[in-house]
């Protein structure tokens, strides 16, 4: 009888659990509870809010798939695929004060704003201690894993961020979270408090490689939330390539001290509004260097405007204005730049590895086109090397030995000048002018951002000379030299234009001379005819520049 009894206790109370079961999942979670969760997210976030599924199962607790949160656009702002909703402890009331410990985890977020996409897990572990008012006083710790944050062209993505963010009812610090940039390691130290619509970070605390950032900022209305941001660092400009991806930059050195204001609306980069200050005592690009640098910043409606900029380089200075169109992929600039009393020697030197002496440059240009692609960059300026003792650099100057002088190695270089301008990969100019003790020469052609060059050099001895150099100081005028910078420059000599251009007039002026000179015999009487003329001149030039 006892035994029958307890059975059907036992037989009730099943069929009560799966009744209350299947009425909670059935009834009360869909008609109920889950209408309740969607008006209250609509209410706080001024969004339409779906959920697919509620239910509930013993010990795991509610479980809530396919969230998506919608902007007034239809744009999705936020998916989550699944929220299991738990109690670590049952609910315990003291009068007005309830306290409970519940556990929230949420698998697939996937927050989307513009291009600005952010993706991971998160658990958070609340603990309600009591209640201020119609407010609940508790202490949450949410644990991030393996968040990725993407679309904030140039920089690159941020990949396994993770680490706890400890809040309570007013408050919230971080502990031990980190994230990858291209491969290396950043720390984030955040400290501040918040309300129902603002954030006030007092601490936000970065290390990435060699830079390290101290910043502090607010963000108000987190329904479309703006920011004001205020920071102070350390910027290691090698540290900038890694940071950055589709963009291939020339190699940087150095460390940026950097004060920078920044604000604008979160969901819209081209409203984001930035003043920064850089200071620098010494960096290089490439193999350029510099020092003292002193530059302002102001980022607006996605470009960046850059004045003044000044540095020191080598002995002289740099000044210059432009700016940037940071948020596009190219990142196109349009840059303004003058240069005056550069040491030309150390320069050189630094960039093709030539040691030819002493001079000061002054220059200017105008630049625009994609950073991402120097063979895009378009633009115009000119030169002038004044004071100069610069000697033909040995590799550029084989073309000398042609009129077989062997003084015209020791030629020095006093004065140069040109106007040039930049398209297609190359810095073209048809006017260079080169003064020196020895010759003067007029230049047209072109150098590639690769070193590579092809000039075609007109060259004017000096008249002493001209008479020791015999028929080649007649008839020779322009060389061509071209090849890939600093050791493989080809020089030639270019006949036709010789023949055309000098020739005819040597011979006019000068022909019995020349005549003499070349085939070693005392000129006729009688004027040869002109073809015969013209064959053993032929044959006296192809001897004279065989040898």
């Amino acid at each position: 009888m006892i035994k029958k009894i307890i059975i059907s206790v036992l037989l009730v109370l099943l069929i009560t659990v799966v009744a209350a079961f299947l009425y909670l999942n059935n009834v009360y979670i869909p008609k109920n509870l889950k209408p309740l969760v969607i008006s209250t997210l609509e209410k706080a976030l001024d969004k339409k809010v779906t959920i697919d599924q509620a239910s509930y199962f013993p010990i795991r607790g509610v479980l809530f798939s396919k969230i998506k949160i919608i902007n007034k656009d239809a744009s999705p702002f936020l998916d989550i695929n699944k929220i299991d909703l738990s109690l670590k402890s049952l609910p315990k009331f003291k009068g007005k004060d309830i306290s409970a410990q519940t556990k929230l985890v949420v698998q697939g977020i996937s927050f989307m704003q513009e291009k600005l996409k952010v993706e991971g897990n998160a658990a958070v572990d609340l603990n309600v201690e009591g209640m201020s008012g119609n407010k609940p006083l508790f202490k949450a710790i949410l644990t991030i894993d393996n968040f990725r944050v993407s679309g904030i062209p140039p920089l690159a993505d941020i990949t396994k961020l993770s680490g706890e963010v400890i809040c309570t009812h007013n408050s919230l610090s971080t502990n031990k979270l980190g994230a990858l940039i291209n491969k290396e390691k950043i720390d984030i130290s955040l400290e501040g408090t918040y309300s129902e619509n603002d954030l006030n970070l007092t601490k936000i605390d970065l290390v990435y490689a060699k830079t390290h950032i101290q910043s502090s900022a607010e963000v108000r209305n987190f329904k479309e939330p703006e920011f004001k941001l205020n920071a102070a660092g350390l910027l290691n400009l090698e540290d900038i390539e890694k940071m950055l991806i589709g963009i291939t930059l020339p190699k940087l050195t150095g460390d940026c001290k950097l004060q920078a204001q920044a604000s604008g609306k979160i969901s819209d980069l081209n409203s984001l509004f930035a003043d920064v200050k850089v200071g620098m005592s010494e960096g290089s690009v490439d193999k350029i260097r510099f020092s003292n640098v002193d530059a302002s910043l102001t980022l607006e409606q996605g470009t960046a405007y850059f004045e003044p900029v000044k540095c020191t380089f080598y002995e002289g200075k740099i000044s210059g204005s432009g700016n940037a169109k940071v948020f596009q992929k190219e990142l196109p600039v349009t840059a303004v730049l003058d240069a005056q009393g550069v040491n030309l020697a150390p320069l050189v030197k630094d960039l093709a590895g030539l040691d030819i002496g002493s001079g000061d440059l002054n220059a200017n240009a105008e630049i625009s086109g994609p950073v991402t692609d120097l063979n895009a960059l378009s633009g115009n300026g000119a030169l002038k090397l004044t004071d100069a003792k610069i000697q033909m650099p040995s590799k550029l100057g084989g073309f000398v030995k042609i009129f077989q002088l062997d003084q015209l190695s020791q030629m020095l270089i006093s004065e140069a000048s040109a106007t040039f301008t930049i398209a297609e990969g190359k810095i073209d100019t048809q006017d260079f002018k080169m003064i020196a003790d020895m010759a003067e020469f007029a230049a047209t052609g072109y150098a590639t951002f690769g070193q590579y060059i092809d000039f075609t050099v007109e060259i004017d001895l000096a008249p002493e000379l001209k008479d020791r150099a015999g028929i080649a100081g007649a008839i020779i005028r322009k060389v061509r030299a071209r090849g890939q910078l600093p050791d493989k420059i080809k020089t030639d000599i270019l006949m036709q234009d010789a023949i055309k251009e000098v020739v005819k007039e040597a011979i006019k002026e000068k022909g019995a001379e020349i005549l003499k000179e070349v085939f070693g015999q005392e000129q006729q009487q009688a004027q040869p005819e002109g073809n015969i003329i013209q064959d053993q001149l032929k044959k006296g030039l192809k001897g004279l520049f065989k040898r």
